[in-house]
């Protein structure tokens, strides 16, 4: 069964860190309102497919790689999957 990759706020933020770029300049370069990203990248509000052609196209111009992108999916995915399973109801930030 093939998935479809679906890109993470919270990926998307650590990302975009990783880079030492602030939210209002990858904001600002993919010409989405820095307010709207801030609330993506919390998972506040979802990636439409739109903006998620738009924050990777971005995320590849501040240098990030597609490879980096999967490996933070699995860092996070995992990292919630570990606060879950040992019966910790924190959420993973």
């Amino acid at each position: 069964m093939k998935e479809e990759f679906q890109l993470r706020g919270k990926v998307v933020r650590l990302a975009r860190e990783i880079q030492d770029t602030k939210c209002m300049e990858l904001a600002r370069l993919i010409e989405i309102d820095s307010d709207f990203l801030t609330k993506m990248e919390r998972e506040e509000r979802t990636i439409s497919k739109r903006n998620k052609i738009k924050i990777l196209r971005g995320l590849r111009i501040i240098g990030v790689t597609d490879s980096q992108l999967v490996a933070l999916t699995l860092i996070v995915n995992y990292s919630e999957s570990e606060v879950i399973e040992n019966g910790n109801t924190e959420k993973f930030n």
